[in-house]
């Protein structure tokens, strides 16, 4: 959703798929994207996770089953507040991971129109 342009075509791909895994609690989508920059992306989803297990402590939502992401939704204590929770920590992991892809290619753009222009 953030930063199209600076995602290939196979990204955006996986990153629409992600949105059914998501929503069901698998986070096998994010293997792809968390392999090919680790050190940055890994921090990016933990800060995203983060926000929302705290909004949901806060918000004293109870989720019975140890999974099944939105499928549980009929049972979770404070439904729409645990979805505006998940919400919130999926945006800010997506603006950062977003704006980090923004910047590589950004870098790499530079380098390329560099390179072409005879500059090293």
């Amino acid at each position: 959703m953030f930063a199209r342009k600076a995602y290939s075509a196979d990204e955006r791909s996986a990153g629409y798929v992600n949105f059914l895994l998501g929503s069901t609690h698998i986070t096998e989508g994010a293997i792809p994207f968390a392999a090919k920059k680790p050190l940055v992306v890994i921090p990016f989803l933990m800060i995203g996770s983060a926000i929302a297990a705290i909004l949901t402590y806060l918000f004293q939502v109870q989720v019975p089953a140890p999974h099944g992401g939105f499928i549980v939704l009929p049972i979770v204590t404070h439904p729409l507040l645990w979805v505006f929770a998940i919400l919130l920590g999926s945006i800010v992991a997506g603006a950062l991971m977003a704006w980090n892809q923004n910047r590589s290619a950004q870098k790499q753009e530079r380098k390329t129109s560099q390179s072409t222009n005879g500059c090293h």
